[in-house]
C-alpha cells in the first residue's frame, strides 16, 4: 500500500477546497453518502457527504457569506446531531473564503463523555501535518476485499487522535541531548552541564513548536530564516542574543470531566430557560458566571486545560530537569489548543504548581507543622509552652496570608486581559509569603 501523497496535488486538492477528489482519486475512498442537515439554535447548518468508506462518511460545511466556520459549542451541537444519523463520520468546516479549514474528528470512548480532535488548515502555510495525516487514510484496492468500519475507524483514529508522547521522541530526544552536550563550553560540573543542555532543548522545542504553529511572525520557518538573516547581518557564530509525568494522566482524567460539567451547565440552563415556571433570577446564577468567562477566552479546551492545571495540578520533582520537561509538555499542549494568531493568551504560570524539591524532606501542609508542634516523635500529645503557642500561631497566620495571596495570584490567571504588572506584582508578593513563611 502507498504511504505518501504526493504534496503538490493534495495542496492542489486543499487550495481549491476540492474535497471529494481528494478523498476519492488521492485517498481512494468512495463516491456515497448522503447530505444532512443539523438544526441549532434555530439555524439550519447542511453538511455537504463529499465521500464515503465502509459506512464512514466525510462531510463538509462552507460558512455563509462573511463568516468564520461555526464556534466550538456549535460544533459540539452539530457533531451530536450527525451522530444520530451517521456515527462514524469527519467533519471539514470551511471559512467562507475557503482559507481556513477545520478538521474534526470525534474520539469516543465507554464511560467517556466524546472528545473532539481538530486540525486547522490555513491556505497560507504548508500543510505538511495535515498531509502526513491523510496518509493514514490511504486504501488500496488490495485491500478492498476484507476491509471493514472498524478498520476505517481506526485508521482515522489513529490519524487524529495524535496527543500520546511516544517513545520515539523520547530517543531521539536522548540522541539530540548527547549531541548538545558536546557543544557546551564553560559548565565544568557534569550535572549542571546536563540539566542546562536540558533546559536549552526545551525551549528551543517550545520555539519551534509555535512557529510551526504560524505564531512567530507569521513565518512557520521563521528559526532558520532567522538564524541566516542573524549571520548575514553579524557573520556566522554570532547568534548568542537569538537563543536565549503522572500529571498528565490527572489531566486526561480531569478534562473529559470539567467537559461534562460544563455541557451539564449547559444543559440545566437551557432547560430552565424553556421552563415556563417561575424561578429566581439568581437561580443558577454561578453556572452563567462560568459560561460566560468561558466565551471571553479563544478556545474552549484551553480554558479548560489552563483552570484544571492552575487550580488542580500539583507537582514536586527532585530533578530540575524532569521539572523543566513537565513544564515544556504543558505548554505545548496548550498552545496546540489555538487555531490561529489573534486566539493566543498568557501561558499558565505553574512555578508554583510544579516544583524542584524534595518531599521526604520538610513539611507539605499546615496540619503536619501543627501536629509536629503538639505530639511528640512516638505519637504523645504535649502541652505547648506559651513561647511555642505563639509561634505556631504567628505560623497560622502567615499560611493564611500565603493562601490568601495565592487564591489572588491563581484567579489572575483565570481573567481574559488581566494586567501583566499587576500581575507581576502578585506573583512577587505570592513569592515574598512563601519564602517569609517556609523562614518562620
Amino acid at each position: 500500500m502507498p504511504t505518501t501523497l504526493d504534496r503538490d496535488t493534495t495542496r492542489q486538492h486543499l487550495e481549491n477546497f476540492d474535497l471529494r477528489s481528494l478523498f476519492i482519486e488521492e485517498l481512494g475512498w468512495d463516491h456515497g453518502g448522503t447530505n444532512t442537515e443539523a438544526t441549532v439554535a434555530g439555524r439550519t447548518f447542511v453538511l455537504e457527504a463529499v465521500a464515503q468508506k465502509r459506512g464512514m462518511v466525510v462531510y463538509q460545511y462552507v460558512a455563509d457569506s462573511g463568516d468564520a466556520f461555526p464556534d466550538h459549542p456549535t460544533r459540539q451541537k452539530i457533531e451530536k446531531a450527525i451522530a444520530r444519523i451517521v456515527r462514524e463520520h469527519l467533519i471539514v468546516y470551511a471559512s467562507h473564503d475557503r482559507n481556513t479549514l477545520s478538521w474534526q474528528w470525534i474520539k469516543r470512548e465507554p464511560g467517556q463523555p466524546d472528545r473532539p480532535r481538530q486540525h486547522i488548515w490555513h491556505r497560507d502555510q504548508p500543510g505538511e501535518a495535515l498531509i502526513q495525516k491523510l496518509e493514514q487514510l490511504i486504501f488500496t484496492l488490495d485491500e478492498e476485499e476484507d476491509m471493514t468500519i472498524v478498520e476505517v475507524s481506526g485508521r482515522v483514529r489513529a490519524a487524529f487522535d495524535v496527543e500520546k508522547v511516544t517513545r520515539k521522541f523520547y530517543e531521539r530526544f536522548k540522541k539530540e541531548h548527547y549531541v548538545f552536550l558536546g557543544f557546551i563550553e564553560g559548565i565544568e560540573n557534569v550535572a549542571d552541564r546536563e540539566w542546562y543542555a536540558s533546559l536549552m532543548l526545551n525551549r528551543m522545542m517550545f520555539i519551534y513548536f509555535i512557529q510551526k504553529r504560524g505564531f512567530l511572525d507569521g513565518d512557520p520557518d521563521y528559526l532558520c530564516n532567522r538564524l541566516q538573516h542573524m549571520r548575514a547581518r553579524h557573520g556566522k557564530d554570532r547568534f548568542q542574543t537569538f537563543y536565549r509525568l503522572f500529571l498528565f494522566a490527572a489531566l486526561n482524567i480531569l478534562e473529559p470531566i470539567y467537559t461534562a460539567c460544563l455541557e451539564a451547565m449547559r444543559g440545566f440552563l437551557d432547560d430552565l430557560e424553556r421552563s415556563k415556571r417561575k424561578h429566581c433570577p439568581e437561580k443558577l446564577k454561578d453556572f452563567r458566571e462560568v459560561l460566560e468567562q468561558i466565551t471571553s477566552h479563544a478556545s474552549e479546551r484551553y480554558f479548560i486545560l489552563k483552570t484544571i492545571i492552575v487550580n488542580n495540578l500539583y507537582g514536586v520533582d527532585i530533578m530540575e530537569e524532569a521539572v523543566e520537561i513537565c513544564k515544556l509538555r504543558l505548554f505545548l499542549k496548550f498552545v496546540a489548543q489555538l487555531e490561529s494568531y489573534d486566539q493566543i493568551e498568557p501561558l499558565p504560570d505553574v512555578d508554583f504548581n510544579v516544583r524542584a524539591g524534595n518531599t521526604l524532606v520538610g513539611f507539605t501542609t499546615l496540619k503536619e507543622i501543627q501536629d509536629a508542634f503538639c505530639t511528640t516523635p512516638d505519637g504523645q500529645r504535649r502541652m505547648l509552652y506559651a513561647e511555642d503557642t505563639a509561634k505556631l500561631k504567628r505560623i497560622e497566620e502567615d499560611a493564611e496570608i500565603a493562601d490568601r495571596a495565592f487564591l489572588q495570584f491563581r484567579q489572575m490567571q483565570i481573567e481574559r486581559g488581566m494586567d501583566a504588572s499587576k500581575f507581576a506584582e502578585a506573583k512577587l508578593e505570592l513569592r515574598q509569603r512563601l519564602d517569609d513563611l517556609r523562614d518562620e
